[in-house]
């Protein structure tokens, strides 16, 4: 019993925690990208998710250390199966900053292409251009 009370608080905590920060989320809609802020405190923090090319398990590590050098990116997640990069930042990153750093490491995003140097640079089982349809 005493089980049972505790999962139902948690659940129900959890559900009340969700609709309080969605009732404070601003959300727009943009062509192939998705933009929620929520109030943290003082700061504001967005969530994208941007297209970014890659193949395996080593892009995905070099993707999310280059999103995760820039300041202020607290969270970066890309997916080897839909190619896609989901980025939290604090609201004052530039995201075009995010997205040329990945660049700069050898893989092109729907912001910017690498340069044929970087992309070369990637081990040759990364050549993500070489495999695309």
């Amino acid at each position: 019993m005493k089980k049972t009370l505790i999962v139902l608080l948690t659940l129900f905590l959890g559900i009340a925690y969700v609709s309080t920060a969605y009732a404070q989320c601003d959300v727009k809609d943009n062509p192939g990208q998705k933009t929620t802020k929520v109030q943290d405190g003082q700061q504001q923090v967005v969530t994208a998710v941007y297209d970014v090319d890659g193949l395996c398990s080593m892009c995905k590590a070099r993707i999310e250390k280059a999103a995760l050098s820039v300041d202020g990116v607290q969270k970066a997640e890309w997916s080897i199966k839909t190619h896609k990069l989901t980025l939290t930042y604090a609201s004052n990153v530039d995201p075009k900053v995010v997205l040329k750093k990945i660049a700069d490491v050898g893989h092109d995003n729907e912001m910017f292409k690498a340069s044929d140097e970087a992309y070369n640079d990637l081990p040759s089982c990364c050549h993500y251009r070489d495999k695309k349809k």
